[in-house]
C-alpha cells in the first residue's frame, strides 16, 4: 500500500500517535506449520511447559469458582494437560520435526482428534470437546507469550480486540497507539488506555485488512481517524496538531494540583479509578484525591492468582501512592465481560453469574479478599473503604457485612462498606439501601446499559449508548436524594464522571464526589471551576 488510506473509528482514549504498525491477530491456530531452528528446541519446549503450568493454574482458579457444579470437567481438563504421552508427543514434534510450540501442540492434538472423529464412538465424540478446549487454552497461552516478545516501542498496534491485561503488558513495552476493529468506549481496556495515556480507537471496521506490519500510520483519537501510510502533507499537519495537543496537556497538568471546586468555591472531591499497579503514579500526577474505585478482578487474570499475598501488596501500594487520601476497594467483580469460565456459556453474561452473586456463592473467595483488606486496614486506619458490586437485593449487602464482621471480630478494625449502584433495582430502592450502606458509588456504565437494554461493548450499538441519557440521570437524581436524606456520601465512578459537561450536570444534581481515569481529572477540574454551583444546578434541572 503506497497511497494514504483513512479508516474511521470511535475515539476511546484521546490524543494522537504516529508510528509503525504492528498487526496482532489472536487465535489463528489452524494454519501451516511453523518451523524453527533446531537450536531453538529447548526454548520452544520451555514455552510449551510454561503454557501447561499457566493453563493448569488457570483451571484451578476456575474450579474454585465453579465448585461442585463443574469440578469433574475441570479435573478432566487438568488430567489432559498432565498426560505424559500427550506431552511427550508435543515435545517430540518440537525436537524431531523442528516445529514451533504452537504448531506442535496443534499437530499432536489433531492426531488424537482425527482418531476420535473416525471412531464413530459417541463417548469419544464427547471427549473431543474437552480436547479442543484444552488445546485452545494451551495455544492461547503460547501465542499470548509469543506476542509479548514483540517489541512495541513507539509502535501502533492494530487488533480485533484486547483485554486490560494485554494492554498493560503492551504499555510496558512502549506501545504508542492502539486501533481495534471491535471494542467499546466504556470497555475496561478503553478505561485503562485513558488512564495510561495511550491514544485508542475502537470500532475501526476493516482496520486489520487495511494495513500491514511496518507501514507508517497515525492514530487520531481526537477526531476519530486511523490514517495509514500518511502523505508528507498529512504528516506535517498532524505534527502541528500533536504539538498543540501536547501543549494543552502540559497546561492541564500544570493545574492538576489545584483544588477541585466550582467558581463560587463549592468543594468537589475528585478521585481516580485504578485497576493495575502501573496506573498508580497517575493518581498523584493528575491531581486525584485518592482512589474512588480500585478494581480487583485482574487478580484472576494474572499468574499470581487471587491469593492474599498479592492482594495485600497491591492494596499497600495503592495506600502509599495516594497518601493521605482514601482508597475504595471494589470486591471481586468477575463475570459479565470478565468471563473466567466459558465451559457453560451464559446467554446474557451481564445479567448472569457475576459480582456479589459469585462472592456469596463462593464465600471462600470473599473471605480471602476481606482478610487481605483487613490486614492492610489494620496497618492504615481510616484509609480503606469496601464497595460491593452488582447489588440487586438488600440481603446481599447484609450477607457481605456479616462476613466482614466475622473477619474483623475482636480486632477493632473498622472499614466503611458501601455499594455500587449499577442496577436499576438499587437506584429505585436507594432509600432502602441507604439504611444498610455507609456510602453509594454510582457505576453509570452498567447502569446505562441495564436501563437502556444496550450492550455497552457492542460496536453496532454505540449510537444507542448515549453518555448521559435522561432516564439514567433521573436514576442518579433518585439515588442522590436518598443518600442525602440518609446522610451518607454519594459518588459517581462511571465514565459519566470523566466527561466534563456530564460531570457538571452531576454536581448540579447534588453529587460531590467524582471518580474517573486519572488522566481525565484536570479537564473536569478546569470545567467545574468555570461555573457557579447555582449555574450547574439550573443547567441540570433544565436538562433533566
Amino acid at each position: 500500500m503506497s497511497e494514504e488510506h483513512r479508516i474511521p473509528g470511535t475515539p476511546a482514549s484521546g490524543g494522537h500517535a504516529f508510528g509503525a504498525v504492528h498487526v496482532y491477530r489472536r487465535m489463528r491456530f489452524n494454519q501451516a506449520p511453523v518451523t524453527i531452528d533446531p537450536a531453538e528446541a529447548d526454548a520452544e519446549i520451555g514455552r510449551f511447559r510454561s503454557a501447561c503450568t499457566d493453563a493448569m493454574h488457570e483451571l484451578g482458579r476456575i474450579a474454585e469458582l465453579a465448585g461442585s457444579g463443574g469440578g469433574d470437567i475441570i479435573t478432566t481438563h487438568i488430567e489432559i494437560l498432565r498426560d505424559p504421552e500427550l506431552r511427550a508427543g508435543v515435545e517430540s514434534r518440537i525436537r524431531s520435526q523442528h516445529l514451533a510450540a504452537d504448531s506442535a501442540v496443534w499437530g499432536t492434538f489433531e492426531q488424537y482428534l482425527a482418531l476420535m472423529r473416525g471412531s464413530g464412538n459417541p463417548v469419544f465424540r464427547e471427549r473431543m470437546v474437552d480436547l479442543e478446549d484444552v488445546r485452545d487454552r494451551l495455544l492461547f497461552r503460547i501465542r499470548y507469550d509469543a506476542s509479548q516478545a514483540v517489541r512495541l516501542e513507539g509502535q501502533i498496534l492494530v487488533a480485533d480486540d484486547c483485554t486490560p491485561t494485554e494492554l498493560v503488558e503492551w504499555a510496558r513495552q512502549g506501545l504508542k497507539g492502539l486501533v481495534l476493529q471491535g471494542g467499546g468506549r466504556t470497555s475496561h481496556a478503553s478505561i485503562i488506555a485513558r488512564s495510561l495515556g495511550i491514544p485508542k480507537l475502537v470500532a475501526a471496521s476493516n482496520a486489520l485488512a487495511g494495513c500491514t506490519d511496518g507501514v507508517p500510520a497515525i492514530v487520531d483519537a481526537e477526531t476519530g481517524w486511523f490514517v495509514v501510510n500518511p502523505s508528507e502533507a498529512t504528516r506535517t499537519a498532524y505534527r502541528e496538531r500533536m504539538a498543540g495537543y501536547e501543549a494543552e496537556r502540559a497546561r492541564r497538568l500544570a493545574i492538576a494540583g489545584e483544588p477541585a471546586r466550582t467558581a463560587c468555591g463549592e468543594p468537589i472531591v475528585i478521585r481516580g479509578n485504578i485497576e493495575f499497579e502501573d496506573e498508580l503514579p497517575a493518581v498523584r500526577l493528575h491531581g486525584a484525591e485518592g482512589i474512588g474505585l480500585l478494581r480487583t478482578e485482574s487478580f484472576f487474570l494474572t499468574p499470581e492468582g487471587e491469593g492474599p499475598d498479592a492482594q495485600i501488596r497491591f492494596y499497600e501500594a495503592a495506600v502509599h501512592a495516594c497518601d493521605p487520601h482514601p482508597v475504595t476497594i471494589r470486591l471481586f467483580d468477575v463475570g459479565g465481560d470478565k468471563v473466567l469460565d466459558n465451559r457453560v456459556p451464559e446467554a446474557n453474561p451481564f445479567l448472569g453469574w457475576r459480582g456479589v452473586r459469585i462472592l456469596l456463592d463462593r464465600p471462600e473467595l470473599l473471605r480471602t479478599q476481606l482478610h487481605a483488606i483487613h490486614t492492610v486496614a489494620a496497618r492504615h486506619p481510616g484509609r480503606l473503604r469496601i464497595m460491593i458490586p452488582m447489588v440487586a437485593d438488600p440481603g446481599e449487602v447484609e450477607a457481605v457485612r456479616r462476613e466482614w464482621e466475622a473477619v474483623a471480630a475482636g480486632t477493632g478494625v473498622r472499614v466503611p462498606i458501601g455499594i455500587m449502584v449499577e442496577t436499576p433495582a438499587a437506584a429505585i430502592e436507594a432509600a432502602e439501601y441507604a439504611r444498610i450502606s455507609d456510602f453509594f458509588s454510582l457505576g453509570t456504565n452498567d447502569l446505562t446499559q441495564y436501563t437502556l437494554a444496550v450492550d455497552r461493548g457492542n460496536p453496532r450499538l454505540a449510537s444507542r449508548y448515549p453518555l448521559a441519557p435522561t432516564a439514567v440521570m433521573r436514576l442518579v437524581d433518585m439515588t442522590v436524594e436518598a443518600a442525602t436524606a440518609a446522610g451518607i456520601e454519594v459518588a459517581v465512578c462511571g465514565e459519566l464522571a470523566a466527561d466534563p459537561e456530564s460531570a457538571a450536570w452531576l454536581v448540579g444534581l447534588g453529587v460531590r464526589e467524582l471518580s474517573m481515569a486519572p488522566a481525565s481529572v484536570p479537564a473536569v477540574k478546569e470545567h467545574l471551576r468555570r461555573h457557579t454551583l447555582a449555574d450547574l444546578q439550573a443547567a441540570a434541572r433544565n436538562r433533566f
